[in-house]
């Protein structure tokens, strides 16, 4: 799902989706506004990296960084300042809950 909404988030416009994530935090975002997202490797360890969802909830602020969380979100193709200006993927969130962090907590592309 990453990599696809990521290229073509007018794919995914309009649809529901929910996901377990870590959440991301940052004061340099609006209050709004959070990273959900999961570390994930491409090839080998030294590439693992942090890669997530911007995601709008009223309440982002409630949530803890690091945090485990499950994620229902409306996703909204649109152009936003944090996405350059260019066309991205912002998840509207619909409801969150704690979760459990998943049995492996890293993901991996092929």
């Amino acid at each position: 799902l990453y990599l696809d909404a990521m290229d073509k988030p007018q794919q995914y416009d309009g649809k529901t989706v929910k996901f377990k994530a870590l959440v991301a935090r940052n004061p340099k975002l609006p209050k709004d506004t959070f990273v959900g997202g999961r570390f994930a490797m491409t090839c080998c360890v030294e590439d693992i990296r942090y890669v997530g969802f911007l995601c709008r909830w009223s309440k982002a602020s409630t949530l803890a960084n690091k945090g485990w969380y499950t994620v229902t979100a409306e996703v909204r193709a649109q152009r936003d300042p944090l996405f350059g200006g260019e066309l991205g993927p912002m998840f509207l969130v619909k409801d969150v809950s704690n979760a459990k962090p998943p049995a492996e907590e890293t993901v991996y592309f092929s």
